[in-house]
């Protein structure tokens, strides 16, 4: 850190922002939608993507990050069934040690289930729980009885709407659709977003005789998604895809809240991608693609990068998402989210709206005096660092910040940096963002962490997934850029601590 200058890391923000928004989005590839095109449509060769998917499987049986168990449930079944279709003998030790670990976590599962469970889990998990019952194999079924309630109320909510191409119940077509209506593919040639989605469709539609091209659509569609893991690997596809928006709205939202929009190498930059944001935006707001329906987290929080930049989301653009106290990202969602309603905050600021999300922030403080259980993402660490921008101009919270604030530093590993498991860059940017921003950490705790952020920064690192979807994901433009914000915003403060004879 102590080596490098602010204009250092800002032209490695430079370079990562020149494909921003590009080819769809770039995103960490997916065990769970891997495992499923391999069951319902196979590349033609089909061994390079199985052997990529044997090499995620961890030591003790499941699949995914153990950081979060409970976002290891759906890949872990998936790949089960994916091994295991396969007839293949050689891979039966296999799929018992992914059977002994569902075991050992169906606990987790108990009544009541939090907020941060997977994107379409009560949906998909009971649709693989049934293949798999089909199958006979040898899983804790009865302990799963209170997502299977949470999947009945979704399906009756289901039953009550008109569905459209790009919109949110279809991200989830895989755990109920069954009939493959060509009205459902969206501008991106995929359904919902999903390539587990699109995989079971094209099977269905190539079953059933539906039209060539609508087929060579998806086909197409999954072959993109695929090209968006980085990995070279035919069937290897991502969670979700395509994320333009969503990757471009907050790249800006970290440059922003980082004070880089005032940076003359930057602004320019930032104001040209602002310009291209904004004539994305739909009357209603915004959504992860053009081709997808608007939500409410993506639209507030373009509200505060546009009004940052000079250009204001009318109010009732913002205010349409708010339900209650707090503010929805999709219609009908059975979870809410923090970190929406904490954009949403930072965008109503100066209007009537404003207090009143903030309120509501302030009384969904943890035990420990943090903000956790966000359904986007995995870390307290995000969660906290999104309520603590959206408190920090508002003065009843002063004291809760001033306790997150001790909560974070008493959380740093003694390398120097943050993680719910062992330190990452990316949760200690997420820190150091919090902590930099209530202004309640001495310099001393914050050089430590850019220094050991700094030390470990290179375009080449390994970066854990965090971000939850049907499993947990890396956006991989994306958490570079927040990095790379938080080096540069605190390399003056640095600089000053350096001066005065600061020591780590």
């Amino acid at each position: 850190m102590y080596d490098q200058t602010s204009a250092h890391w800002v032209a490695h923000i430079c370079d990562y922002l020149a494909g921003v928004g590009t080819a769809g989005g770039q995103i960490s590839p997916s065990i769970y939608d891997t495992s499923q095109l391999l069951r319902w449509t196979p590349p033609p060769d089909p061994l390079p993507a199985r052997r990529w998917l044997l090499d995620q499987q961890q030591a003790d049986g499941g699949w995914g990050d153990p950081v979060m168990p409970r976002a290891r449930t759906v890949p872990t079944l998936a790949a089960l069934l994916a091994l295991y279709e396969t007839d293949d003998p050689h891979l039966r030790d296999r799929v018992e040690q992914g059977c002994c670990w569902l075991w050992d976590q169906a606990d987790q599962w108990a009544a009541p289930l939090p907020q941060d469970i997977p994107v379409g889990v009560e949906l998909v998990l009971p649709q693989l729980l049934a293949e798999a019952r089909q199958h006979r194999l040898p899983l804790p079924y009865g302990a799963y009885t209170a997502v299977d309630a949470l999947g009945s109320r979704r399906r009756t909510l289901l039953a009550t709407q008109t569905l459209r191409a790009g919109t949110a119940p279809l991200h989830s077509w895989e755990g109920w659709g069954t009939v493959p209506d060509t009205a459902l593919l969206d501008a991106s040639g995929g359904i919902g977003h999903s390539p587990a989605a699109t995989a079971l469709w094209l099977a269905h539609a190539q079953r059933q005789g539906v039209s060539h091209v609508a087929c060579d659509r998806a086909i197409q569609y999954l072959q993109q998604a695929a090209q968006a893991t980085g990995s070279d690997i035919a069937g290897v596809v991502p969670t979700v895809w395509p994320i333009p928006r969503f990757e471009q709205i907050f790249v800006l939202y970290f440059l922003i809240t980082s004070g880089l929009h005032q940076h003359s190498d930057l602004a320019p930059l930032l104001h040209e991608q602002a310009a291209m944001l904004q004539q994305a935006l739909r009357p209603a707001g915004i959504g992860m693609s053009d081709a997808f329906m608007v939500d409410g987290d993506l639209t507030t929080t373009a509200g505060v990068v546009l009004a940052t930049l000079g250009s204001a989301l009318a109010t009732p653009t913002l205010t349409r998402f708010q339900t209650n106290q707090h503010v929805f990202t999709y219609p009908g969602e059975l979870q809410p989210s923090l970190t929406t309603t904490a954009h949403a905050a930072q965008a109503l600021a100066h209007t009537a709206a404003g207090p009143r999300l903030q309120d509501y922030l302030l009384q969904q403080r943890d035990s420990i005096g943090t903000w956790a259980g966000d359904k986007w993402h995995a870390s307290w660490l995000y969660t906290t660092s999104q309520v603590v921008l959206a408190l920090q101009s508002y003065p009843p919270a002063s004291p809760a910040l001033q306790k997150a604030a001790t909560v974070i530093r008493q959380a740093q590993h003694a390398v120097g940096g943050w993680g719910i498991a062992e330190p990452t860059t990316e949760e200690t940017a997420y820190a150091l963002l919090a902590l930099h921003t209530s202004s309640h950490a001495p310099d001393s705790v914050i050089a430590r962490g850019a220094t050991w952020l700094a030390d470990h920064w290179s375009p080449d690192r390994v970066v854990p997934p965090r971000w939850i979807g049907k499993e947990l994901y890396t956006p991989t433009r994306l958490v570079p850029l927040i990095e790379l914000a938080v080096l540069a915003q605190l390399t003056d403060r640095m600089a000053q601590f350096r001066t005065v004879g600061g020591h780590i």
